[in-house]
C-alpha cells in the first residue's frame, strides 16, 4: 500500500510503498522522511477520495532540544537530520493550526497583545503610552511605583483607518501670579524675577483659569477711562467673559499701558521702556480692544457718554473710571530754582533721566519702597545720593526695625547717605533747607511722598467721592452704570494705592461689568526689594504692638526672619535674605493663619 512521505527537513512529500533515498527538493537522506498517513486513491467509478477509516493526527511543532532545529509533523522526528539527535531530544509544542482551505483565513491567535495605556509619573507628570508600566521615569528616576494608569488608549479600526484616539488634550498654559504684586503670567514656569515688582520665583503661585462664569457675548459697549494696571485688567476680563462687546481703553498720557512701578528700573538703565509696557498694539488689537490716546473731559451720565479732550464723544452701556493718582509733592519748585520733580509716569522718567545725565549729586525725600527704589536707580548711575525721611527709620511702614536698620546698612555700604528724622523746609538755589535750618548741597530733589487720587472727572459728574470714588464690593460706584478701580477707588473707607491692588479691583470690576459673579476682597500689602545680595519680603502688618517672635536671627549671613501675630493669629511676616517662603506667607497671613501652624514657616 502506497504512503505519503514527508521529508522533516524541507517539508517536501513523495508517495510510494517504500520511503524514498533521496529527497528530491533537499536532497536530505531516507532517514528524514517519515511516514504520513496513506496515500489517497480515487475510485475509478466515481472518481471521489477513497474514504478514510482513520483521520489523520493534527500535526505538532517538534522541536530539537540540542541544536533548535523544528519541524511539524503529526509524529516526532526519528532523529534530528541537523545534529543527529535521537527522537528522545524532541519536545512538542501544541498541534499548529491550519487554515481552511475556503476562506483562506489567518491562523487564529491565542493571545491578543495587550492594549496600550497612559502611565503618568505621580512625581513629575511624564507620560508615556505602553502596554507596560515603565521600570523607571526617564526624567525625574522616580521607580514603576510611582506610575498610575489611565484608561486603554483606543485602537483604530481598520476598515476606517481612523487615527488612534489621543486620551490627553494638549495642556492648556499655566497661569502663575506673583504674591507680591498680584500680577498673573502664562508659561510653564513662573518668571524670574517678577518684571513688575522684582519678587523672585518662590514669590508666585499657580493660578487656576479664570472662574469659567457663563460667557455673555452682547453688543454692549464699555468704555474704561485709565489705562494702568486697574484699567488694561479689567479689559482684559471683559473680553474673556464678552467675545462681542466693544472695548475702548482711553490712554491719557498718550502712552500704551506700562507697568507703573517699573519706572525706577528703566531709570537705573536695567530695562528699557519698552520693556516695560504691559502690552503690545499688537496684543490689544488681537484681543480686539481699541485703544484711544485722549483724555476724557467730561462724563454725561444722563446720557451715557464720554467727551473727549481732543473732541467727539464715546458713547457706553457700562464705564469704569480707573484715572489713577498724582504724585504727591509738598515742596514747590521755585522758578529757575533747585529742580523739584517725581516719578510717576514715562515723563518724569524721561526729565530725571536728563537731570541725572547732567548731575553729580541728587537727594530723595521719602524712605519709603518707591524713594528708596529711586535712590538705588540714581546711585547705579554714579550719582552720590542723599534719603531724607521723616520718621526714625526708613521703611517704617513696609519692614520692621530689624529690616530697617539691615536696609539702611546696606544702603551705606553702596555709599547712600541715609538722613532720619529730618525733612525739607524749603529749597535755595542749589540747595535743599533741611528742618532746622542745615543745608544739603544737591542738583536736584526727586520727591517720593505718596500719591492722591485723581478724582476731577468723578467729582465733576457727580459721583460719591472722599478720598477716592467710593465704590462696593463689586467696584461700583453710586451711579449703577459707573464703576471704579484702582488708585482712584475707595472701598470700605480707604484707597489701597497698591499696584496689586489695582489688579485685584480691575479684575473684579471687569467681572462684574461682564454679568460674572465678582466681589472684591481686600489685598494684603506686600512689598519686595531685591538688589545683588539683599533680598527683603515683607507683608501684613509688622511691627508696631503685635506679638513677634523670631525663629532665626543671624547678623552675619543676614539672615532674618519674624512673624508677627494679632492675638493667636498671624497678621505679617518680614523675611531677609531667604525669602523663599514668601508665597505661603502670603497665603497664611491671607488665612490669618494659627500661630502653632505658622511656625512651620519658619522651618
Amino acid at each position: 500500500m502506497e504512503k505519503n512521505w514527508v521529508c522533516l527537513v524541507c517539508g517536501s512529500t513523495a508517495a510510494g510503498a517504500d520511503k524514498p533515498v533521496t529527497c528530491p527538493v533537499c536532497g536530505a537522506g531516507r532517514e528524514a522522511f517519515t511516514a504520513d498517513a496513506p496515500a489517497v486513491v480515487e475510485t475509478p467509478a466515481a472518481q471521489a477520495p477513497a474514504a478514510q477509516t482513520d483521520a489523520p493526527a493534527a500535526a505538532r511543532v517538534w522541536t530539537c532540544s540540542i541544536c533548535g532545529w523544528k519541524c511539524e509533523s503529526a509524529d516526532c522526528p526519528e532523529r534530528c537530520p541537523v545534529c543527529g539527535a535521537d527522537r528522545e531530544a524532541f519536545t512538542a509544542e501544541a498541534p499548529a493550526v491550519v487554515e481552511t482551505p475556503a476562506a483562506q483565513a489567518p491562523a487564529a491567535q491565542t493571545d491578543a497583545p495587550a492594549a496600550a495605556r497612559v502611565w503618568t509619573c505621580s512625581i513629575c507628570g511624564w507620560k508615556c503610552e505602553s502596554a507596560d508600566c515603565p521600570e523607571r521615569c526617564p526624567v525625574c528616576g522616580a521607580g514603576r511605583e510611582a506610575f498610575t494608569a489611565d484608561a486603554p488608549v483606543a485602537v483604530e479600526t481598520p476598515a476606517a483607518q481612523a487615527p488612534v484616539t489621543k486620551t490627553d488634550t494638549p495642556a492648556a498654559k499655566k497661569r502663575w501670579r506673583c504674591t507680591i504684586c498680584n500680577m498673573v503670567f502664562e508659561g510653564e514656569v513662573p518668571p524670574d524675577p517678577c518684571p513688575v515688582c522684582g519678587a523672585g520665583a518662590a514669590a508666585f503661585v499657580e493660578e487656576a483659569d479664570e472662574a469659567q462664569a457663563p460667557r455673555k457675548d452682547t453688543d454692549e459697549a464699555f468704555v474704561i477711562i485709565g489705562c494702568g494696571a486697574a484699567g488694561c485688567e479689567a479689559a482684559r476680563t471683559i473680553r474673556n467673559h464678552n467675545a462681542g462687546a466693544s472695548i475702548t481703553l482711553l490712554c491719557g498720557e498718550g502712552e500704551l499701558p506700562y507697568n507703573r512701578p517699573a519706572l525706577s528700573d528703566v531709570l537705573a538703565g536695567e530695562m528699557t521702556f519698552d520693556q516695560a509696557l504691559l502690552d503690545s498694539e499688537e496684543g490689544f488689537a488681537a484681543a480686539n480692544i481699541k485703544i484711544i490716546f485722549d483724555r476724557a473731559a467730561a462724563v454725561d451720565r444722563e446720557q451715557r457718554r464720554v467727551v473727549l479732550d481732543g473732541g467727539g464723544e464715546l458713547p457706553y452701556d457700562k464705564l469704569l473710571l480707573a484715572t489713577g493718582a498724582n504724585a504727591f509733592c509738598p515742596i514747590p519748585q521755585k522758578e529757575g530754582g533747585l529742580p523739584v520733580r517725581t516719578l510717576r509716569t514715562k515723563a518724569d522718567a524721561m526729565e530725571l533721566d536728563r537731570l541725572i545725565g547732567a548731575a553729580g549729586t541728587a537727594a530723595v525725600l521719602g524712605g519709603g519702597i518707591l524713594g528708596i527704589e529711586a535712590a538705588l536707580a540714581i546711585r547705579a548711575r554714579g550719582l552720590e545720593v542723599t534719603v531724607i525721611e521723616r520718621s526714625d527709620r526708613i521703611l517704617s511702614i513696609q519692614g520692621d526695625q530689624a529690616a530697617s536698620q539691615r536696609l539702611r546698612a546696606h544702603l551705606e555700604g553702596l555709599g547712600v547717605r541715609v538722613l532720619v528724622n529730618s525733612g525739607v523746609e524749603d529749597t535755595d538755589g542749589g540747595a535743599i533747607i533741611l528742618q532746622g535750618g542745615a543745608r544739603l548741597e544737591a542738583d536736584f530733589l526727586l520727591v517720593c511722598t505718596g500719591v492722591r487720587s485723581e478724582l476731577s472727572i468723578a467729582r465733576a459728574c457727580g459721583l460719591d467721592v472722599n478720598r477716592g470714588v467710593i465704590v462696593d464690593q463689586t467696584m461700583r460706584t453710586s451711579d449703577p452704570h459707573i464703576y471704579a478701580a484702582g488708585d482712584c477707588a475707595e472701598f470700605g473707607g480707604k484707597v489701597a494705592g497698591l499696584w496689586s491692588a489695582a489688579l485685584a479691583q480691575g479684575r473684579t470690576a471687569g467681572l462684574a461689568m461682564a454679568g460674572a459673579a465678582a466681589a472684591y476682597a481686600p489685598i494684603v500689602p506686600a512689598t519686595a526689594l531685591e538688589d545683588g545680595a539683599f533680598k527683603l519680603f515683607s507683608a501684613g502688618t509688622v511691627g508696631g504692638g503685635a506679638h513677634k517672635r523670631i525663629l532665626l536671627d543671624d547678623p552675619a549671613s543676614n539672615v532674618y526672619k519674624a512673624l508677627y501675630f494679632d492675638g493667636d493669629k498671624l497678621c505679617g511676616a518680614v523675611f531677609l535674605t531667604d525669602v523663599s517662603g514668601a508665597a505661603a506667607a502670603m497665603d497664611a497671613i491671607e488665612k490669618a493663619m494659627a500661630r502653632d501652624m505658622a511656625m512651620l514657616l519658619l522651618l
